[in-house]
């Protein structure tokens, strides 16, 4: 049976421990086994070397790690104080992965909303700022506020539509350098905004909240998170009741009535642009547990619903707007991205040709489709979070035969690659380059 990292990292350890390898397989790292369990001591591992060397990948850490002994390995006494060491530093990571009621709470809620968000790309930064609050490098809230950060980096790079697969790049080298010195909040902004990291300036992220499908962008439980995120916000001192019977609702439903149509505009076909523009983005969206009963109902009978809600965003719609059209949708979309960017804190400036990078996305999606395989406008609309109108001018300038790999619709299971499928179709090349 091929033996695991894990497993083979634990034999090198215990083999440079030739008295002393009982005692603290015993009294550490089966310590850490039980506490972490095999999957996050894996984990833990790749994060711990990536925070001195980036070249570390998941597969790698069994050599990287034996690469890093070497210098040691004639001294049992050094080998045990890294074990020790190691250990330290695993309480640390445990943090990351679970709530520690020993964590201070200006901390702990930022690291809830990372967890809950997907974060693992960011846990070698992540371990380096729990360990030097451990060690009293760094205040509990200067953490707090370099978690800030990492959230807006993640948060603002999803709604303007940036992909997704370089994150373990960018935070791979960039923990290594913050390692090396001390550092703080202010430290960490300038190093996230320079270079081509990718962290969308204000004026771009309210851009593409004016704009883009929020509907479809990033993956369903991040849109719900950025949606309670703003619902806790607007509560004020007495934060919402979450829970999981909330959904998504749009305003402006996706399959509008005639009525809701001609709210829009009179000309039939202008309304329907209209809609097709502004149903999915973020102004037309709140949060409810009545979006089964709401559905296609005119907008006089949802706004009754919503001054009764006990989410003060949602309560908002009902006094702030008396119709629910285009301008309605722009104005709540204005204000919410107002909000978003005191929430999550970014550069005032940036040269990221975000246009460019969603089209070269979709582009890239389809020219990696497999042979026999092919997708659909919806599932690159998912992908990318561009609307409708910007799919097909990508699609459109692409030569016949492999435009002709996208349909407008779903016909079969064979070969279809929805938007999961084709972003991990994505994050594998860029593995492998």
């Amino acid at each position: 049976v091929k033996l695991k990292q894990v497993d083979l990292l634990r034999n090198h350890f215990f083999m440079l421990l030739p008295t002393r390898g009982e005692v603290l397989y015993n009294e550490v790292w089966r310590d850490m086994e039980l506490r972490l369990g095999e999957s996050q001591l894996d984990r833990f591992l790749w994060a711990e070397l990536v925070r001195t060397d980036p070249r570390v990948s998941r597969t790698d850490v069994y050599s990287a790690m034996q690469r890093q002994l070497e210098p040691i390995a004639h001294s049992e006494l050094s080998v045990e104080q890294e074990l020790r060491r190691l250990n330290d530093d695993s309480h640390d990571y445990l943090a990351l992965v679970t709530p520690n009621p020993l964590t201070p709470s200006s901390v702990e809620s930022r690291l809830e909303f990372l967890r809950s968000w997907g974060s693992e790309t960011a846990r070698p930064l992540m371990l380096e700022l729990m360990g030097r609050m451990r060690n009293g490098r760094l205040s509990s809230e200067e953490v707090a506020s370099c978690l800030v950060l990492i959230e807006s980096f993640y948060v603002r790079r999803m709604l303007v539509g940036i992909p997704t697969n370089n994150l373990n790049r960018i935070f791979s080298s960039l923990t290594p350098v913050i390692a090396k010195g001390e550092f703080g909040p202010s430290d960490l902004a300038t190093m996230l905004a320079e270079g081509s990291k990718y962290w969308p300036s204000n004026s771009q992220l309210t851009e593409a909240l004016l704009t883009r499908p929020f509907y479809f962008s990033g993956q369903p439980a991040q849109r719900r998170l950025i949606l309670e995120r703003l619902t806790d916000f607007y509560a004020g001192k007495e934060p919402s009741v979450l829970d999981g019977s909330l959904t998504i609702e749009h305003i402006l439903p996706q399959t509008p009535s005639a009525e809701w149509l001609q709210a829009l505009d009179d000309d039939p076909n202008q309304a329907q642009l209209l809609h097709d523009q502004y149903v999915h983005t973020i102004g037309n969206l709140t949060l409810t547990g009545y979006n089964s009963e709401l559905g296609n109902r005119s907008y006089e009978e949802k706004r009754s619903a919503y001054a009764n809600s006990g989410l003060a965003m949602t309560r908002r719609i009902a006094s702030d707007f008396e119709a629910w059209d285009a301008q309605a949708i722009m104005a709540r979309s204005r204000d919410l991205a107002s909000t978003i960017v005191k929430l999550w804190p970014g550069p005032e400036a940036s040269e990221i040709d975000v246009a460019g990078l969603t089209n070269a996305l979709v582009e890239d999606a389809i020219l990696l489709l497999p042979p026999g395989g092919w997708t659909t406008i919806q599932d690159l609309m998912e992908l990318s979070g561009l609307p409708k109108q910007a799919v097909k001018n990508v699609i459109d300038a692409l030569p016949e035969p492999t435009a002709g790999r996208v349909r407008t619709h779903r016909t079969s299971n064979s070969g279809h690659l929805d938007s999961e499928a084709l972003a991990q179709l994505l994050g594998d090349t860029a593995e492998s380059e």
